[in-house]
């Protein structure tokens, strides 16, 4: 019972910052003007403003703050549904499917775009002096996939809760 709580503790710290994070994240949009200059790093992605097209990447990276507060906010309440009497609580498994769903589609919106960008534009940004390519360690705890497959395995849990219930609720109908 002590991990659940500290889960449930970890999750309300986690969310309190992403949310402020998420509400000051709009800002990006006034702040990516092509006069200022600044460059963005956007999942270890350094972009910058040369295009219109960047503030659709801004605005789906926005996007995906918001969904990282979305996914966090379903793995809270289904922290609060764990309890080791009551393994297949109603709504664990939509709430986890709903998280699942949210980081998969939060970590391609908050990747891809800024990895087309720069590559759609690479001539533009290889020419300045704040961007050149280096060296990666490659896959991380913040790699895209590691995200994506963390998304995949909470839907995938969802199922097995959710067969997992059904099967109890067979079960405890039987003689």
């Amino acid at each position: 019972m002590g991990w659940i709580r500290f889960l449930r503790a970890l999750l309300g710290f986690v969310f309190l910052f992403s949310l402020m994070a998420a509400i000051g994240s709009p800002v990006y949009l006034f702040v990516a003007s092509e006069r200022l200059g600044f460059s963005f790093n956007v999942g270890g992605i350094l972009i910058r403003n040369i295009d219109s097209s960047f503030y659709v990447v801004i605005s789906l990276v926005v996007l995906s703050q918001f969904l990282f507060v979305y996914m966090i906010h379903h793995l809270k309440k289904a922290s609060w549904l764990l309890a080791p009497r009551k393994a297949f609580a109603g709504g664990l498994s939509r709430h986890l499917h709903l998280a699942g769903i949210a980081c998969v589609i939060g970590a391609l919106l908050n990747r891809l775009p800024a990895f087309i960008y720069k590559y759609w534009f690479f001539k533009e940004l290889r020419g300045d002096s704040g961007f050149s390519e280096g060296l990666n360690f490659g896959f991380s705890f913040d790699s895209l996939l590691v995200l994506i497959v963390f998304g995949v395995f909470l839907i995938v849990l969802s199922k097995i809760i959710s067969v997992s219930s059904s099967i109890k609720e067979e079960n405890d109908l039987t003689i």
